[in-house]
């Protein structure tokens, strides 16, 4: 990656520059060459703005199932969940009605949590196209013709920063954790005090 070769262009650099200050070397050889440029660097987190330009560019991307990644990726930023989470949701798992999630998250440990207003709605829309055969919230495409069946998260990361984020004319590399980190974010500038955030995002000390 970038990020390797890069670092171990400083590596050599600094080798060279302490053989010739010990006279090992005559010269060194990548005094005046640059680094090399870091390319597709993963965005930190996306602004409310970027994050809906997002959404809505799913939403009418009208790809096959567009309404599911629709749904998926506004959990992802609603609920702040790691995406490990979200591809496990089942529908029991939800209560549409009080507003409420059991997320299954890192090491088996359970959590109710509240759902934004907007992603109830969301998901409210995307449960009339439920398939009754299939438990989990967002199938995959076995899943969703009768095979049961869980979405990949790598596929899932592909298919945001491949085809979903270009559409939205967002540049860098927007994963699943860059929803999280917007979450988050979100939060804060709205005044959330940090210790809220910590627990929403279930950071366990």
């Amino acid at each position: 990656s970038d990020h390797v070769r890069r670092k171990a262009f400083e590596v050599l650099r600094y080798f060279y520059r302490w053989c010739c200050e010990r006279g090992f070397a005559s010269s060194n050889p990548l005094r005046d060459m640059r680094p090399p440029i870091i390319r597709d660097r993963p965005k930190t987190f996306l602004t409310k703005t970027e994050a809906l330009d997002l959404l809505s560019a799913v939403r009418y991307s009208g790809r096959e199932h567009a309404q599911r990644d629709h749904a998926l990726l506004a959990t992802l930023f609603y609920a702040g969940l790691r995406i490990g989470e979200v591809i496990r949701i089942k529908w029991p798992d939800l209560d549409l009605e009080l507003g409420t999630l059991l997320v299954n998250g890192k090491g088996g440990k359970m959590a109710r949590i509240p759902l934004h207003p907007e992603i109830a709605r969301i998901l409210r829309e995307w449960e009339l196209r439920r398939d009754p055969v299939c438990e989990l919230v967002f199938p995959s495409r076995a899943a969703w013709h009768k095979t049961l069946g869980q979405l990949d998260a790598y596929r899932v990361e592909l298919m945001l920063r491949k085809v979903y984020a270009p559409r939205a004319g967002l540049r860098g590399r927007v994963t699943p954790h860059t929803l999280r980190r917007s979450f988050a974010t979100e939060l804060r500038r709205r005044g959330v005090p940090l210790e809220h955030i910590q627990r929403l995002l279930r950071h366990y000390v």
